[in-house]
């Protein structure tokens, strides 16, 4: 079996109606979790959550900037990268791979 060599003309459909799958951001919502989150090593923007906390105590800042991009439906692409750096603990250097 291949490739068929003609494809059917199929008709346009819309999405469903439906409700949003994510609700608002509250600032109590993102407190809860930049509170909860350790200070490790910052991303790509070199920014800690520490600094987000003594920015934005409240969240009331960074659950707006959230809200925003759940509205507009666009998520900053620097948001989808991010920094690993292995740190060897204990063992054989030559056994971590």
């Amino acid at each position: 079996m291949g490739i068929p060599s003609e494809t059917p003309d199929l008709p346009a459909c819309d999405p469903p109606e439906r409700p949003p799958v994510v609700h608002a951001f509250t600032p109590t919502f993102v407190a809860s979790f930049l509170q909860s989150a350790e200070n490790s090593a910052p991303g790509p923007d070199g920014i800690m959550y520490k600094q987000w906390r003594e920015v934005d105590p409240g969240s009331k800042i960074v659950s707006a900037i959230f809200n925003i991009c759940l509205k507009l439906n666009k998520i900053p692409p620097s948001w989808k990268t991010s920094s690993t750096v292995l740190i060897h603990k204990n063992g054989e250097h030559e056994k971590v791979f």
